[in-house]
């Protein structure tokens, strides 16, 4: 298994909530490769979900110094750990860039936990959109904060998923 699917792996473990099998896998990942940006991201990741913001913080940070496509994972570190005024700032900086495919599932993501509806659906429905665009509709409870808004059915059509009930 490659570093990254070691690391991804780790997402998995993170999600059905099996911590200490999630920062394994990530740390068998940055053996072989330290400067993993997935890695690192999957570790801040686990560090949110287990309410370790600090060390989920600076994850992420290492995360976009070796990655800088990870950039948006700041922010939602930022966000998970109530820091909405830095969360936002880091969205501010994605706003900036350059407008690719993936960029724009970043700034949906970031959008996504900030609570800003008008840059997630705009991000969210760019064309043409990335691979991991329909991912966004699986995050969890989260993207229930949009479900009164009219472009919340219309993503999920798009992407022909049936929003959570």
């Amino acid at each position: 298994m490659t570093p990254a699917n070691t690391a991804w792996l780790g997402m998995i473990y993170a999600s059905v909530k099996r911590f200490d099998d999630a920062i394994a896998a990530t740390q068998k990942a940055m053996e072989v490769n330290p400067r993993s940006g997935v890695a690192w991201n999957v570790l801040s990741y686990t560090y949110s979900q287990m309410g370790r913001h600090d060390e989920a913080i600076a994850a992420a940070q290492k995360a976009a110094e070796y990655a800088p496509p990870y950039t948006f994972a700041v922010g939602i570190a930022h966000a998970q750990a109530g820091q909405m005024d830095k969360a936002r700032e880091v969205l501010d900086l994605l706003l900036k860039r350059p407008t690719t495919p993936y960029s724009m599932w970043a700034r949906s993501m970031l959008a996504l936990y900030v609570g800003d509806a008008d840059v997630f659906f705009n991000a969210v429905n760019y064309t043409p959109h990335h691979g991991f665009a329909p991912w966004v509709c699986a995050e969890g409870p989260i993207i229930k904060r949009f479900k009164d808004d009219p472009r919340y059915a219309a993503m999920f059509a798009r992407f022909k998923l049936t929003p959570p009930s």
